[in-house]
């Protein structure tokens, strides 16, 4: 059986995540893809309007797109496309009410990565290869996980399965909220966690205090933040000219994701009574570098 007859994939959000996905699904799927404004090449063929999907069915939709674009993304398909899997690849604790009520028969899958995707020459490509983490949306366990799971894995993508997405939303929001500001803070690469004892010390508290927040929450993280933390440190990146998502963001002129990441974790601290001093100085020193 052939790819084409296997598997149907619609990736809408063609940026450095979305990029590098669809160059690797290429390899085991029908990979279609839909983004006003790519920030990748796209093969001709591959690359549809929304409005040219006239009403597609696809085996499954990847949500590559920031968390700010995420419903006037997403809402057009309404009508235009049927999707039976939705995998959500954002960053950030994300209100899915409106996205559910408009794809009451998709199954809805969280996914995160610890990758670290960059784009050279208008190339998606991953500058680290991390690991994959998906989970069902919602308490009920639904069958879309272990496809996207198998998807991923044929693509060549390590991918683990974790049976709640609180785990690894909140997992990966707490490393983003401090890793992703500190080169727009401090205009450095992450070499500096080794070279600045004073910044070390400060992304060490801040990740404390998201994991206090998490564990005052009840929420079990599918992996340690800070030891994710500590692999870059220790030389993930080493060589890779990589400075995050935010920090390509500002250069290239578009809004940043700080308050749906930072932002988004100091206010659930406020509402579980936990104090962030950590957390509140790199929002500050972001939004006053400009994020």
């Amino acid at each position: 059986m052939s790819k084409t007859s296997q598997r149907c994939v619609l990736v809408l959000g063609c940026g450095a995540l979305g990029g590098a996905l669809i160059e690797r699904l290429g390899r085991c799927a029908d990979v279609n893809v839909v983004d006003p404004s790519p920030r990748v090449r796209v093969p001709e063929h591959i690359f549809h309007s929304v409005q040219a999907l006239q009403e597609r069915s696809f085996d499954g939709l990847i949500v590559a797109t920031k968390c700010y674009d995420l419903n006037r993304a997403l809402m057009p398909l309404k009508n235009r496309a049927f999707v039976g899997r939705i995998l959500f690849l954002q960053n950030g604790i994300l209100d899915l009410r409106d996205i559910l009520r408009a794809f009451p028969q998709a199954a809805i899958v969280r996914g995160v990565t610890t990758s670290a995707v960059g784009i050279s020459s208008r190339r998606a490509v991953f500058h680290y290869q991390g690991e994959f983490f998906l989970a069902p949306e919602g308490s009920k366990k639904n069958e879309a996980v272990g496809w996207f799971g198998r998807l991923l894995a044929d693509a060549g993508l390590k991918t683990s399965l974790v049976s709640k997405s609180s785990r690894i939303v909140w997992a990966k929001l707490i490393f983003s909220a401090v890793m992703n500001p500190l080169p727009v803070m401090t205009g450095q690469g992450y070499d500096i966690l080794r070279k600045d004892k004073e910044i070390w010390k400060l992304v060490q508290q801040a990740t404390q205090e998201g994991r206090m927040v998490a564990r005052r929450l009840r929420v079990r993280l599918a992996f340690d933040p800070l030891r994710l933390i500590h692999r870059v440190r220790d030389g993930d990146l080493k060589g890779i000219s990589h400075w995050g998502s935010m920090f390509q963001d500002i250069s290239a002129g578009r809004p940043t994701e700080l308050d749906f990441i930072t932002g988004a974790l100091i206010r659930q601290a406020r509402q579980a009574g936990v104090k962030t001093p950590a957390l509140d100085m790199i929002l500050q020193r972001a939004k006053l570098a400009g994020a």
